[in-house]
């Protein structure tokens, strides 16, 4: 026996296909049945994928809000001054707002505190040069491979001090051009 539920003058069997047609009304009914207690009828398979997409979604919203982080920081940290002196407000707001994003999905989920591994950092860091690639590819010259930045200036603002020229030493080590091709294809690669 199929059950259905009335909607208007039309049928819809309470199926996976009302889940396909109609997911609100396949959620707030499964939620109702839920609440009731009538576990037999909810769609138990559908019901955990959709569990599991909303852990996946999290992890998603974090590694884009550290890979813009990360792409704002190697512009302010890559880029010639006179680049830097039109767009670094704007970066700085964006660093900012993503550590807020950043603050408050760990603050409501902590266990994504567990994706802050050096592979996420390696991967939300490839993704952050491709992004500073699409729009100045030129900077990809001066980019070391691997990240920079620690997960403290990444996510609670902590800037490096660098004692006078280190900085700028780090980065002329990659600024003779062998290592942007280098680069890209490491990053087109991930």
């Amino acid at each position: 026996m199929v059950q259905t539920l009335a909607l208007s003058n039309v049928q819809t069997p309470m199926s996976e296909t009302l889940y396909d047609r109609d997911f609100v009304q396949w959620a707030e009914r499964n939620a109702e049945l839920l609440r009731a207690g009538r576990f037999d009828q909810v769609a138990v398979c559908n019901v955990a994928g959709e569990i599991e997409s909303l852990a996946k979604r999290d992890k998603r919203e974090l590694r884009s809000s550290i890979t813009l982080t990360i792409e704002h920081l190697l512009k302010l940290e890559l880029l010639p001054d006179a680049f830097k002196h039109k767009n670094a407000q704007q970066w700085r707001t964006s660093i900012q707002k993503q550590r807020l994003a950043i603050g408050q999905l760990l603050e409501d989920s902590p266990s994504l505190r567990t994706s802050l591994t050096d592979e996420f950092l390696r991967k939300c860091y490839a993704g952050g040069m491709r992004q500073v690639a699409i729009t100045d590819f030129e900077a990809l010259a001066k980019a070391p491979q691997h990240s920079i930045f620690t997960w403290a200036e990444i996510l609670e603002g902590n800037e490096r001090d660098p004692p006078e020229g280190e900085s700028a030493e780090l980065l002329d080590d990659y600024a003779d051009g062998q290592h942007t091709m280098a680069i890209v294809n490491d990053i087109a690669s991930d």
